[in-house]
């Protein structure tokens, strides 16, 4: 790879300034240093003014004792400082830092006055203006005083917040979902104002937001199964005033389902609470396969003012205040069903998946005393930052005997990003004898447990044995553990 090029434009600048430098720091040195001239005789040591005393006579320095006899003990040439000189040196080196001063001030000057200044220019020429510049505050900033002076027309706000939106629609189709403060301001006037049809407030919206709600992955489905819960996120429910200034809210919950274009049962369905719905799903008998599943939400956009003391998550769709728009918007998803007998998910002994000697160790074993029983609780812990797929069974060993618990999986992504279940267990026994203090924790792999994750197709497919565990028995009297 070849090295950055320097300009020649940098390079000349940093030898012109260097050599200001150098004549401004000589100037100096030169005015400091003096110009010499013819003197009478001073001592060298103290400067002592020998004018008058024979040398014959004079041996030592009538003022510092100093002995004149000696080489350069006696000076005739003085040194005057070159004020003039000094001033100049100080002069040339600070003129590159004055002539930059200048320059930033006019070209400041120049984007107050120049050709940027849109104080002075038709409503026309600003507009054109935010076309090319459409996140730059300055030409938002002139639209909203104008109109707080009544000087924009409502046709032409709402022309700047189409032009807007469609801008926004181009760049990024699937919604902007950043915070706008260079449009605060304009917003804020123009709604305030009553300049914005309620089609152009609600165009910008779904510019902003997207227009298709996002149904997070449903994975894999073992036939039989009778019921799914279906989550969906979708705008904001949170008051889009914080993100973008309209004194707006979003009310939306899922309205209708279908899989494979039949309607199917919402046996749940509450309203959604910032930006997030779920519904559970009736599922009819499905034969193995993909389907299209189909949500479509009930969406509303109304006045915060309405909305005080609305409980919005649990208000029928019936009961919402008057919206300024309101519609259905619908998003498609792929549902796929197995058969009992499918194994999507395959044992594998790829080192990459290996979770090694430390990946998966004990944090807790302890036992509790409940009831005249006795409560084992096991909590397993997997190394920080481990990117690896388990999915097991889970059993403990105690005394010569096991008993089986529950299941565990754990899978660890890039960017320490994971989903676990299972990490704490617990176990219920009538007995168990004083003397057992420890316990081997037995996992066997089973991949059927990340069955209905669609993004897992392989986990790893060794067992893992942990023997000896010591285990604190806070339910013998007497034992404190320690």
């Amino acid at each position: 790879m070849s090295a950055p090029q320097v300009p020649i434009v940098g390079i000349m600048s940093l030898i012109l300034f260097g050599s200001v430098m150098l004549a401004g720091v000589v100037l100096i040195v030169v005015g400091f240093r003096g110009r010499s001239s013819w003197s009478n005789p001073y001592c060298m040591k103290c400067k002592y003014d020998l004018r008058g005393r024979a040398p014959e006579e004079t041996a030592s320095c009538p003022e510092c004792g100093a002995d004149l006899a000696g080489r350069k003990a006696v000076g005739f040439v003085r040194h005057g400082r070159r004020s003039k000189l000094i001033v100049l040196g100080v002069c040339v080196i600070l003129l590159p830092f004055v002539l930059g001063a200048v320059s930033l001030f006019a070209m400041w000057q120049f984007s107050s006055t120049g050709s940027h200044n849109l104080s002075g220019q038709a409503n026309s020429a600003v507009l054109a203006y935010i076309q090319n510049h459409m996140d730059d505050s300055r030409g938002w900033d002139e639209l909203a005083d104008r109109i707080r002076n009544g000087t924009l027309s409502a046709a032409e706000a709402e022309r700047a917040l189409r032009d807007l939106t469609q801008n926004m629609v181009a760049q990024r189709p699937n919604g902007w979902n950043e915070y706008l403060y260079w449009l605060d301001e304009f917003l804020e006037a123009g709604y305030n104002a009553g300049l914005f049809s309620d089609a152009a407030v609600i165009d910008f919206i779904d510019a902003y937001l997207g227009k298709a709600p996002r149904i997070e992955p449903l994975g894999r489905v073992l036939i039989g199964r009778r019921k799914l819960d279906v989550e969906v996120y979708f705008g904001s429910l949170g008051g889009m005033q914080s993100d973008i200034n309209l004194p707006l809210e979003m009310l939306w919950v899922i309205d209708r389902v279908t899989i494979g274009g039949e309607p199917v049962e919402l046996q749940y369905n509450d309203g959604a609470e910032n930006g997030y719905g779920y519904a559970t799903v009736v599922l009819p008998e499905l034969s193995p396969g993909d389907y299209e599943l189909e949500v479509t939400l009930d969406v509303a956009i109304v006045e915060s003012r309405y909305l005080v003391g609305f409980d919005k998550g649990k208000a029928s769709p019936d009961d919402w205040p008057a919206a300024i728009g309101r519609g259905p918007v619908s998003a498609k998803t792929k549902l796929t069903v197995r058969g009992m007998a499918d194994e999507p998910v395959s044992l594998s002994i790829d080192p990459s998946l290996d979770p090694g000697a430390d990946g998966l160790r004990v944090k807790h074993l302890v036992v509790q005393p409940e009831r005249g029983k006795h409560r084992v609780t096991l909590e397993l812990e997997v190394k920080d930052g481990l990117q690896t797929v388990l999915s097991y069974d889970v059993a403990i060993e105690l005394g010569g005997q096991r008993h089986g618990l529950k299941s565990m999986y754990y899978h660890g992504r890039q960017n320490r990003q994971r989903s676990y279940r299972g990490l704490e267990q617990t176990l219920l026994l009538d007995e168990l004898d004083e003397s057992v203090t420890t316990a081997d924790v037995i996992l066997t792999p089973n991949p059927h447990h990340v069955f209905d994750r669609s993004e897992i197709d392989a986990v790893w497919g060794e067992p893992i044995v942990l023997e000896g565990v010591p285990m604190k028995r806070y339910d013998v009297q007497g034992n404190d553990n320690e």
